[in-house]
């Protein structure tokens, strides 16, 4: 099945006709309830006697989706487009969960459009080129990842080193190093900047995918409910935020002059944004290995305790901003803001954090109510 790319008429075409807003009686036969399918969507969605769905409940909801092994194929047409334009719309095809993609031309695509498509797909893991003709590319999916947990963690990871490079090059300026060997030191680490930079916006750009996949492929578990999924999401976003102000925070470090005063303050700023990391970061792996571990071994964490420090992270927000602004007197503006952004999503996480807890709290002791009660 091949999609014509028409980025607003295909969108708006495709909701219009598939969505479904009405009422239906629950009905008996024999020992079952029956509920019937509304004819136009099992037409356009190909489902008749004998075919096979999925069905999936969550909560109050009951969802249903085809079991096909049809795979959708959007075509592109490169034909008055600019190699920045496509890349993003790749991207974006790549993000909302699509396999196939059939690039096309009324031309023949030449040597140097091929090499700069097998370029572009280093954004899209997992895709390698399936079909070429000479006015055609097929490319396709050939390895799918569904592992939330362990891309949450990468992206968390990727994070802690970058905030861990600004603390080590703070501790470095105290060196008593001849400014071009120091230089030269970080003129080799700032390579490693921008790498873990990609990595944190590659992790992003994955979970962002598999999100997409999750919300329109009822086949795929997230092993979590909806609402604690959201929040995960929200998290890894903050993370890519928290990446690039940690980033540009580094290069500033590797770049500026610092007088002694100032990187004693330096160093105390940055190393009570560091312990309020290791907490938040701490925090994190265990929520997901509640959330996603069957069998939990050990000892049971104390949620009030995990809300209470939590809590403390948000409420120094405001006096942590003004210390920082009140002792760090740089010139450059700009570090300052980079550094308070970082503390400021610190304590967004957090956040997210406490309503995660607070809703497997309430999950248990419903489910424990239930339980009871049987």
């Amino acid at each position: 099945m091949f999609i014509k790319y028409s980025v607003v008429k295909v969108y708006m075409e495709k909701r219009l006709s598939t969505s479904i807003s009405e009422i239906r009686a629950v009905q008996m036969i024999r020992d079952s309830y029956v509920i019937y399918l509304p004819k136009d969507w099992c037409e356009k969605n190909f489902i008749r006697k004998g075919s096979r769905v999925y069905i999936r409940g969550l909560g109050k909801r009951l969802m249903i989706e085809p079991i096909t092994t049809e795979t959708k194929t959007v075509e592109i047409s490169i034909d008055d487009i600019d190699e920045e334009t496509l890349k993003y719309i790749l991207i974006s095809l790549y993000i909302l969960g699509y396999k196939s993609l059939r690039i096309y031309s009324k031309k023949n695509i030449n040597i140097d459009e091929r090499k700069k498509l097998r370029i572009l797909l280093r954004h899209l893991k997992g895709f390698e080129i399936y079909e070429e003709g000479r006015n055609y590319i097929l490319i396709r999916e050939v390895a799918e990842k569904s592992d939330l947990r362990s891309m949450l963690i990468k992206e968390f990871n990727s994070v802690s080193f970058l905030l861990s490079m600004l603390k080590d090059y703070t501790e470095l300026l105290e060196e008593p190093d001849e400014p071009e060997e120091m230089h030269k030191r970080f003129d080799i680490d700032i390579e490693d900047v921008e790498e873990l930079d990609t990595e944190i916006d590659d992790a992003r750009l994955e979970i962002r995918r598999l999100y997409n996949k999750i919300l329109t492929d009822l086949s795929i578990d997230p092993g979590v409910d909806q609402r604690i999924l959201s929040m995960l999401i929200s998290i890894s976003n903050i993370l890519e935020r928290i990446g690039d102000h940690a980033s540009e925070s580094v290069k500033y470090i590797l770049e500026k002059r610092f007088s002694v005063e100032d990187i004693k303050k330096l160093r105390e700023v940055i190393n009570e944004i560091m312990r309020h990391f290791i907490y938040v970061n701490n925090y994190l792996e265990m929520v997901l290995k509640n959330i996603f571990d069957t069998k939990i071994t050990g000892d049971v964490p104390d949620v009030k305790k995990i809300i209470a420090d939590l809590s403390k992270i948000i409420n120094v927000k405001k006096s942590f901003r003004e210390k920082l602004l009140k002792e760090l007197s740089f010139p450059d503006e700009i570090f300052r803001y980079h550094l308070i952004r970082i503390y400021d999503y610190l304590t967004d996480i957090s956040e997210y954090l406490i309503d995660i807890l607070v809703e497997l709290s309430v999950s248990e002791t419903k489910y424990s109510e239930e339980i009871s009660q049987g």
